[in-house]
């Protein structure tokens, strides 16, 4: 809690370096300005691992992770059961390594956004919130189907707007 001031420095380039953000060399740091994961991607790019995934590990030819690595990605670890944890209001209801699982059929789980023709699928991906942004990367491994989004200018109460589900109006808006 900084009690309404900002912090004398928003960025550091070097461990115990002084605050010059004119010694920043562009594109050599991705996460110093970035959100929480720090991952800059293009929704075709995305798409790409999509589609290696959709494919158990193989894209192109190539094989980048086995089978059974993808299969314990994608795995739900952690359940939600009534009362074991906190879901954010409905919107994490099954975990797995950084991975959501969706439409868990659970009182209280709200994980499914209501989005036209977008059903009925097997979801499985990550959520996106970062300074008005608003993403979603979804597959749907049985089905070979996968959903990327981005939902970007959203402001503080565009980013609270409820939709019918856990996810905010402008993601169900599709």
């Amino acid at each position: 809690d900084l009690k309404g001031h900002h912090p004398p420095c928003l960025v550091y380039n070097r461990p115990n370096a002084p605050c010059d953000l004119s010694a920043y060399q562009l594109g050599s740091n991705g996460a110093l300005f970035s959100p929480q994961g720090g991952l800059r991607i293009s929704a075709k790019d995305l798409a790409t691992i999509g589609q290696m995934l959709l494919n158990s590990g193989r894209h192109g030819g190539r094989r980048f992770l086995r089978k059974s690595s993808v299969d314990r990605l994608l795995k739900p670890i952690w359940h939600y059961n009534g009362h074991n944890g906190a879901t954010e209001q409905g919107f994490y209801c099954r975990y797995g390594l950084a991975s959501q699982i969706l439409a868990t059929a659970e009182k209280g789980c709200r994980d499914l956004p209501k989005v036209p023709g977008a059903g009925p699928y097997n979801w499985v991906g990550h959520a996106g919130e970062a300074y008005g942004l608003r993403s979603g990367f979804w597959i749907d491994r049985k089905a070979k189907v996968g959903l990327i989004y981005y939902t970007t200018g959203l402001g503080d109460a565009e980013q609270q707007v409820p939709g019918q589900s856990a996810f905010v109006a402008a993601e169900e808006a599709g």
